[in-house]
């Protein structure tokens, strides 16, 4: 693998330092312009690591983040492991940016995230921060409804050490083994940590076995800090991500399809499986030059390579190149394959002085994907090449970008923000994928993605904020390949931010107004490709407008300790999500399955609902700790009705559902700083019946007289486990 990592390397920041104490901090500039700082008019929340640590037992990173506001998640299994995502107003996660210390994460090509390739990952964050609407300067694809910044590459001046498990319903295990040296001769440590999850799932055969490590180590000098992050993650699971039918979901709603394509195989295949594993590797210098100027640079490489398989019965061999004379369908077993390299260098150049706070940056990056397929396995095949490559697809994305920011106080009041960035994306994609469709598409853009802001401090606890910015995406993948005939254009979002923050000791209040508005977003439109699949196309005007409320209060103190005797704390979510002049196409089909042009059903709309876009979104947290270290906390998430297409029919649709969690918490204090948590967790503690996700496609058939008959809804939901839950201890040593 050539050009693994681009770094940049500056011996004299290298070269021995005479001062041998850690003692100035040192800017790490990467991290600090992708986060929002508490003077940028962004709207934000962060989570530290001791909350995060509160809800870390054994679930995917989405789910951590379930509470926070505008925030609805999903589980393929049901039970948080394995494959989860989440929206945040109403966006998927491929329009969510994230990043992991600066360096993004995204797949370049599809533009989506896998949690499940990093598994325990949030034991290794220390913080994270996410930013609704545009937010900062970003490495990486767009953020087209918000931002979730990660930052493990903290490190503990102490040594330690940290040992968790976790069990509950469904089979589910967490073990975490972690620790650090602490300083070593106030220049060098090294930290780590060891990881398995697994879960047999809530839906049949929704198993998942998952295993991850983490490594950090570095130098830290007076002025410069070097620093190495590796960590990787390896998940096997079986296929849970075609839904429950929904005739299925009324008689066995953990019914899973997947495997159950028999042929002469009586039962469901057992090797119908996702299997992955994903290195990240990061190495950062950072430099402070003098008391104002500070430097960084990074070089990082993520590699990805593995493959799904399918038990697929009586296939056209013609589309497998295994065709013979005497035989033209079988039963076989496929692998589908991918193998890629993403890799870059970010630079960041920071100044701090007389309440200027000023940061230029920019990042350049390169993919390198490969998507192919092959059969292992046909029955009756005379003979097989298991080497065949019976589809093949290469993809080239070249991702480059630069950014000025500025942040300025004046006479400590009202702080003017001015974010710039200039991207340049190429993208070059050839071959034929899996659906046997081939293309030879290069696309170029160029994208300006200013911002601009400011917030007034009216006291010491109260501000207000205001900001402006506009975003642009370009299309992913299967979006150029669905759109190679009549071509595609980029989308590009205006977005408007109004803001109130409240900041006392008991009581902290947030109110955010949002108006998001869409050029060419990309909507599903119910036109199928040629191989069945949904189609994306620009849609000329859409957008989404609404308010978001968060409190937390401390009603009841301690008088002695300060300790929070009774506390709540809230979010709710507001808004209106609209697609303006959608026109809708259902298809038709003839006996043989070919679609049938000049017979689409069209329905036109002036205005309707965007899909998966629900109107309120709420969570409610009650807390108490009645007695020192022990801890009750009381969780409530509702989530109004989600469409599955932009057809706002209530036929397709998820039903509102409102589910809470309970957890009971007590910490041992055994020694000068050892200790022992005993961790209680209750989740949907009133058995709700819930679906969080879904899909549909609607088609038509032709009739014997030539007219096309009604239409027909097919629905896939993703149901989500009843009353369960799980137990465990973490020991800090």
């Amino acid at each position: 693998m050539k050009k693994i990592i681009f770094l940049f390397y500056f011996p004299a920041i290298l070269a021995q330092q005479k001062d041998s104490t850690a003692t100035v901090e040192i800017k790490e500039v990467i991290i600090n312009a992708i986060k929002a700082s508490d003077r940028d008019p962004h709207t934000q929340t962060i989570l530290t690591k001791s909350q995060l640590n509160e809800r870390a037992s054994g679930k995917d990173l989405p789910m951590l983040l379930e509470l926070q506001p505008n925030v609805v998640t999903t589980s393929d299994a049901g039970t948080g492991v394995g494959y989860t995502s989440m929206r945040v107003r109403g966006s998927d996660i491929s329009r969510i940016n994230v990043t992991i210390n600066g360096v993004p994460v995204n797949d370049a090509e599809s533009q989506t995230t896998y949690f499940v390739d990093m598994p325990d990952l949030s034991s290794s964050v220390n913080s994270i921060q996410l930013q609704r609407g545009v937010g900062s300067s970003s490495n990486g694809s767009g953020a087209f409804g918000a931002s979730v910044n990660m930052q493990t590459n903290g490190f503990s001046p102490k040594a330690y050490g940290q040992f968790s498990t976790y069990y509950g319903l469904f089979n589910t295990w967490k073990h975490t083994l972690q620790g650090g040296s602490g300083l070593i001769k106030n220049r060098f440590f090294i930290e780590g940590r060891l990881s398995r999850v697994s879960s047999d799932g809530y839906i049949e055969r929704g198993a998942s076995n998952l295993w991850s490590y983490y490594v950090h180590t570095g130098l830290v000098f007076k002025k410069t800090k070097i620093q190495f992050v590796h960590f990787s993650g390896f998940e096997k699971t079986y296929q849970a991500w075609y839904g429950v039918p929904e005739d299925s979901l009324k008689t066995n709603r953990r019914f899973n399809i997947a495997g159950t394509d028999y042929g002469a195989n009586p039962l469901p295949w057992s090797n119908q499986i996702d299997n992955y594993r994903q290195h990240y590797m990061q190495l950062f210098v950072n430099q402070n030059l003098n008391q104002n100027w500070n430097i960084n640079f990074a070089g990082f490489a993520t590699h990805g390579k593995g493959y799904y398989e399918e038990y697929k019965a009586d296939r056209k061999l013609l589309n497998y190149d295994l065709q013979t004379n005497s035989l033209t369908r079988s039963d076989l077993i496929r692998r589908r394959w991918l193998d890629n390299v993403y890799y870059g260098g970010i630079f960041g150049l920071g100044c701090e002085k007389n309440g200027l706070d000023l940061k230029l940056g920019g990042m350049l990056a390169e993919y390198r994907g490969k998507h192919f397929g092959n059969v292992i396995w046909c029955r009756d095949c005379e003979s097989l090449d298991k080497d065949n490559r019976y589809y093949a697809a290469t993809g080239l994305k070249q991702d480059f970008n630069v950014y000025i920011k500025a942040n300025y106080l004046v006479k400590k009041k009202l702080a003017l923000y001015a974010d710039l960035q200039y991207r340049y994306v190429r993208h070059q994609i050839t071959g034929r994928n899996n659906d046997l469709i081939s293309f030879d598409i290069n696309n170029t853009w160029h994208f300006f993605n200013p911002k601009a802001g400011l917030k007034y401090f009216i006291s010491p606890s109260h501000r207000v904020s205001a900001s402006f910015a506009i975003a642009n995406r370009e299309p992913s993948r299967d979006e150029q390949i669905d759109n190679k005939v009549n071509g595609i254009k980029p989308e590009t979002l205006y977005d408007v931010e109004l803001g109130y923050q409240l900041n006392k000791q008991r009581i902290k209040f947030e109110a955010n107004y949002f108006f998001m508005y869409y050029k060419n977003q990309l909507l599903l439109t119910g036109k199928l490709n040629d191989v069945g699949n949904p189609i994306k196309i620009n849609t000329p005007q859409s957008y989404r407008t609404g308010i978001e409320l968060a409190v937390n209060i401390a009603l009841w103190q301690s008088k002695k300790d300060k300790r929070t005797l009774l506390g709540v704390e809230g979010n709710v979510a507001y808004s209106l999500n609209r697609i303006l002049n959608f026109e809708d196409k259902t298809p038709t089909y003839d006996a043989d399955y070919n679609l049938i042009d000049s017979l689409y059903l069209i329905t036109n709309h002036k205005a309707t609902t965007i899909s998966f876009s629900p109107s309120w979104v709420s969570g409610v947290s009650i807390y108490t700790e009645p007695i020192k270290n022990l801890s009750f906390k009381f969780f409530v998430k509702y989530v109004s009705r989600q469409y599955l297409d932009n057809t706002a029919a209530k036929e397709r649709s998820l039903n509102p559902y409102c589910h809470g969690d309970l957890q009971l918490a007590y910490r041992l204090v055994f020694l000068k700083n050892k200790s022992a948590r005993f961790v209680l967790n209750c989740y949907n503690i009133w058995n709700q019946k819930y679906e969080s996700n879904g899909y549909t496609y609607r088609e038509r058939y032709l009739n014997d007289d030539g007219s096309a008959s009604q239409a027909c809804n097919y629905n896939y939901f993703y149901p989500q486990a009843l009353f369960h839950l799980n137990g465990g201890v973490e020991i800090n040593f």
